[in-house]
């Protein structure tokens, strides 16, 4: 943006996107209010309740009665697919999660980092197992969702930043709050190879997951099931989950990880 001579309201203009960015980064983990958005941003109320107004106008944001939750156009230009690589890595990915949601009859999910959340760019699922998982948005917390934990167990950057943490923020009972604990938990899913949540971000909703890996361990994404727990957390929903990832990892292989 140029804010040379002539341009006096350029920063007046930055600052204002800049307030806009950092509450939406805050509604990224909604459903939340406005009085916690208020204390999360640090911004006048009346501030944070006139930007709301506008991103909620123009369809950034939508509020619900649980709070205000991203609207669909940062979803849609999420969905355009920009990125030609992450196109290509998509056509070949379908394939096998349509596989595994045809064999765990749940819904089947692809779990990616956006910044530290977790985004769902692919989801399977019929008319049931939509009514399952609603409460789930696009966007989920890392620490209390099995996609989340799988990348954070070969993610040490991103692990690091909630480990660091002195406590997690906690969603349901369930929530793993203690930095130590999820320590803890990333291990065992290092050495299991297998991600797992119960009830831990929405009530009544379990999860599995399992790492798409590189040759070098490195973690691209994570493949998820999700349902309630009689049909999710079974033996041979795990290694369905865990052939579909080690599937998706060898094709992946011969791409520029690098460039993705």
């Amino acid at each position: 943006m140029d804010t040379g001579p002539g341009d006096s309201g350029g920063p007046r203009v930055v600052s204002q996107v800049g307030r806009m960015v950092t509450i939406m980064d805050v509604v990224a983990h909604g459903p939340i209010s406005l009085s916690k958005i208020v204390r999360r941003t640090g911004l006048p109320k009346v501030t944070v309740h006139r930007i709301l107004g506008l991103l909620v106008v123009h369809g950034m944001i939508v509020r619900t009665e649980h709070g205000y939750v991203l609207g669909a156009r940062p979803y849609r230009w999420a969905d355009r697919g920009g990125n030609p690589i992450y196109t290509e890595v998509r056509q070949q990915i379908t394939p096998y999660l349509v596989e595994l949601h045809g064999k765990v009859r749940s819904a089947t999910v692809l779990g990616v980092w956006s910044q530290w959340m977790v985004s769902y760019p692919e989801r399977l699922f019929d008319h049931r197992q939509q009514r399952e998982i609603s409460p789930i948005n696009r966007l989920a917390p890392a620490h209390a969702t099995a996609c989340g934990k799988a990348l954070l167990a070969f993610d040490p950057q991103a692990a690091e930043r909630f480990l660091s943490a002195p406590k997690l923020t906690g969603y349901t009972p369930s929530t793993i709050t203690s930095p130590v604990k999820l320590a803890s938990e990333l291990r065992r899913i290092r050495e299991e190879g297998i991600a797992v949540t119960r009830a831990e971000y929405h009530p009544g909703v379990h999860a599995v997951a399992a790492p798409v890996l590189d040759s070098r361990r490195r973690v691209f994404a994570a493949v998820g099931v999700a349902g309630p727990a009689e049909r999710v957390r079974t033996p041979a929903v795990s290694s369905a989950v865990r052939a579909a990832a080690a599937s998706i990892s060898r094709e992946l292989r011969g791409m520029h990880w690098d460039r993705i």
